[in-house]
């Protein structure tokens, strides 16, 4: 990948010093910020989100072309179906995805000295782009026929549930591990009670419920997730909130939010469910010119009117809490992203 010499961040900033508080500096330093990327060579972006089907795929496919747009002629974003909120930070971090989508917990740990619970060492490649871009909720959904009516049902000993998962180097699965923890039970506690565990791809999910093979399905979820709307339609199915206060604390402390998710968010769902959950935010690596990561930066921003059809879930985005280091996990934020938030006035 090729990238252009001149740094926006220097650039700009010796533009401020000389004409600090002139309102033409922003101006000025934003055409020139424009124009060097404007001229510089093509670049291939790798943009990770995660498997068809489920709402981060959805957003790369409208974010992705949107980026393209403000990159050199040439230049090509391609979204990748794989992996999710752990699995991209291992791929930012070994250079396998420029930018990526991130939960905001994940990303945390990620730039945390020690990795945190989830990652064995600091992935110091991880840069904070925007957060809050949504809310996802760790859910469970059950069929009626089973029988299960809450957490506490998953983890019994006398429940017999074939459960389903996504794949591993997903946050929504490794939340499943923490939350049958949270209610005293595991994977191999699910087996031993005469159940099953199975990962499947997104689109192999519903057919396992249509066909009554599966009783429970658990992974992080916006309201109009494609997968979660499907199983709702596909079989009769009930939604499962976290109704234990102690596993509510513990999933906290695992970074997880108390969160509600709102009565009537999908069919059937007629009171408001307590849970936990976390916000979707967008990465880059730090092996990004600054340059680059400032033309990402500005299609976002520019995108934000569009973000509500890219998917339901972005409508409530606000730019101004997307900022907010917490909802980008405490990561540094990209020098490029940086000049281009000071151009628009919108950080100091």
């Amino acid at each position: 990948m090729n990238h252009a010499s001149l740094s926006v961040r220097s650039t700009v900033e010796r533009f401020f010093s000389a004409s600090r508080g002139a309102c033409i500096g922003i101006g000025v330093a934003a055409v020139v910020a424009h124009a060097s990327v404007a001229h510089a060579d093509p670049v291939d972006l790798r943009f990770a989100t995660v498997g068809i089907g489920g709402s981060w795929y959805a957003y790369g496919q409208g974010m992705g072309p949107a980026i393209q747009s403000q990159l050199p002629a040439g230049s090509r974003v391609d979204v990748l179906p794989i992996s999710g909120g752990v699995g991209n930070m291992e791929l930012v971090q070994n250079g396998e995805a420029e930018i990526a989508i991130a939960f905001s917990h994940t990303a945390g740990e990620a730039c945390s000295e020690d990795g945190g619970l989830t990652f064995d060492g600091q992935r110091d490649k991880v840069r904070a782009v925007m957060g809050a871009l949504d809310t996802f909720y760790l859910a469970g959904f059950a069929t009626v026929r089973s029988g299960i009516e809450s957490w506490e049902d998953v983890a019994s000993d006398d429940k017999r549930v074939r459960m389903i998962t996504t794949q591993r180097g997903g946050t929504g699965e490794l939340g499943m591990r923490q939350i049958l923890e949270a209610h005293g039970s595991s994977y191999d506690g699910v087996r031993s009670a005469g159940g099953s565990v199975r990962a499947l791809e997104r689109a192999a999910t519903a057919a396992a419920f249509a066909d009554g093979s599966a009783d429970f399905w658990g992974h992080t979820v916006t309201v109009a997730h494609p997968v979660a709307t499907e199983l709702m339609t596909v079989t009769d199915m009930r939604v499962i909130g976290i109704h234990n206060e102690a596993a509510i604390e513990e999933l906290v402390g695992l970074g997880w939010t108390p969160v509600t998710l709102p009565a009537g968010s999908f069919e059937g769902q007629d009171e408001d469910l307590p849970m936990v959950g976390t916000g979707s935010s967008i990465v880059v690596s730090a092996d990004l010119s600054d340059e680059v990561v400032y033309a990402i930066t500005k299609a976002l921003v520019e995108s934000v009117d569009r973000f509500p059809d890219f998917h339901a879930a972005l409508s409530g985005f606000d730019l101004e809490v997307a900022l907010d280091p917490g909802v980008n996990g405490n990561c540094p934020f990209h020098p490029g992203a940086v000049a281009y938030y000071r151009d628009a006035g919108l950080m100091d």
